[in-house]
C-alpha cells in the first residue's frame, strides 16, 4: 500500500498515548485539578483502547467474511468452468457421431442422410439459444434500427400534439424517458442529415 490506512494511525496513536502513560513517572498531585486531568486522561486513553479493539474486531471479521465470499465464488467459477468443458466435449462428440452417421452428396446429388438424433440435437441448440441468448440473439430484430422504428406510438402522439406527461402515461414510461427517447432521435435526425 502507498501510505497507512487511517485505522492503522488510530491504532497507532492509541498505542503510544498508553505507552506514554506507562513509562511516565507518576507525580504526586499537588491539587485536585491535576488529579481530574490525569483522571480524565486515564479514561480517554482507556477508551482509545476499547474503541482499537473493537475496530480491529470489526477489520478481521470484515476481512473474514470477504475470504469466505471470494471462496464462494471461486467454487462457484470452478463448477460453471466444468460446466463448459462438459459441453464442450458433448458437441465434439455429437460433430463426430454427425460426421460418422451422415452419408456425403453422391454423383448424382442424392440428399443427404441425417439420423432422428440430429434433428434432435438442432431442436436442442435452438431450445439452448432461447434459454441461453448470445450477443447477437439478445439484441430485438428490428426492420428500423432507428429512434423513431422502435418507438412509432411514441411519436406518433408527439406527431399528434399530446405533451410529455400524456405521452408517458399511454406509452408506458417516465416523462424522463419520453423526453430522452425524442431527444435522442431529434440528435439522430441532425447526425443523418
Amino acid at each position: 500500500m502507498g501510505g497507512l490506512e487511517p485505522w492503522v494511525v488510530v491504532v497507532i496513536i492509541g498505542i503510544l498515548c498508553v505507552l506514554f502513560s506507562w513509562t511516565r513517572k507518576e507525580p504526586e498531585p499537588s491539587n485536585p485539578v491535576t488529579a481530574d486531568i490525569e483522571n480524565a486522561m486515564d479514561l480517554v486513553t482507556a477508551s482509545l483502547e476499547e474503541e482499537n479493539r473493537k475496530l480491529l474486531e470489526a477489520m478481521s471479521s470484515m476481512k473474514q467474511e470477504y475470504a469466505l465470499r471470494a471462496d464462494a465464488w471461486e467454487a462457484k467459477t470452478v463448477i460453471l468452468d466444468s460446466q463448459i468443458q462438459e459441453l464442450r466435449s458433448q458437441v465434439v462428440r455429437l460433430t463426430e457421431r454427425e460426421s460418422q452417421h451422415s452419408f456425403s452428396h453422391g454423383i448424382a446429388g442424392q440428399a443427404v442422410y441425417m439420423p432422428e438424433v440430429f434433428r434432435q440435437r438442432e431442436s436442442a441448440h435452438a431450445v439452448a439459444k432461447e434459454e441461453y441468448p448470445t450477443e447477437e440473439n439478445r439484441r430485438p430484430e428490428a426492420k428500423d434500427s432507428s429512434i423513431r422504428g422502435r418507438y412509432p406510438d411514441l411519436f406518433q402522439l408527439h406527431a399528434e400534439g399530446k405533451s410529455i406527461e400524456q405521452i408517458a402515461r399511454k406509452i408506458g414510461l417516465s416523462k424522463g424517458e419520453t423526453t430522452l427517447i425524442l431527444q435522442l432521435a431529434k440528435q439522430e435526425e441532425e447526425d443523418y442529415v
